[in-house]
């Protein structure tokens, strides 16, 4: 009898939480937004050597063999 108090009650709590954590509070946000710039760069290398590009650059590797880079 215990395990279905117990079974009942979690399922209350876990019903609750969950209509709970769906309320949509984007309405009360009246801060201001101020849009940026990103901007992500890569650097390619193989082996401590750079400036690989694709599909132009061989590079060799320490047991001598060749690697070329394709998109």
């Amino acid at each position: 009898m215990k395990i279905y108090k117990f079974l009942s009650f979690f399922f209350i709590a876990f019903t609750f939480f969950t209509v709970t954590s769906c309320r949509n509070n984007d309405d009360n946000d009246s801060s201001s937004e101020t849009k940026g710039k990103l901007q992500l760069k890569f650097e390619n290398g193989f082996n401590n050597l750079g400036n690989i590009v694709l599909n132009q650059t061989t590079q060799t590797s320490s047991s001598g063999q060749k690697h070329q880079f394709q998109p």
